[in-house]
């Protein structure tokens, strides 16, 4: 079964942060990542790709573990901060 999710967390009106999840069937799903895009590294060699969207502050993360393919969208955040979601989520053993 294939199924779509998306996470929104915002933090007193400063931060915002929205996590779309997709989980992906082996042959069937459609979403990839370009491997020439591929510009960081996250936990368990995860590779991913990473984007600063000027001038709205905005960053976006994208990448693939255990089978599901994560696109994090976040508004006035550092980078480190970003990443450390990513890496929890990799992390994590419910996904």
């Amino acid at each position: 079964m294939e199924w779509y999710i998306i996470y929104k967390l915002y933090e007193n009106n400063k931060s915002k942060i929205e996590i779309e999840q997709i989980h992906l069937k082996p042959e069937i799903s459609t979403q990839q990542l370009v491997k020439e895009a591929l510009n960081s590294s996250l936990a368990n060699d995860t590779p991913a790709i990473y984007e600063k969207l000027p001038p709205e502050m905005l960053q976006k993360l994208t990448f693939v573990s255990d089978r599901n393919y994560y696109q994090i969208n976040a508004y006035n955040l550092s980078e480190n901060e970003l990443i450390a979601i990513a890496n929890s989520i990799i992390k994590s053993p419910e996904k």
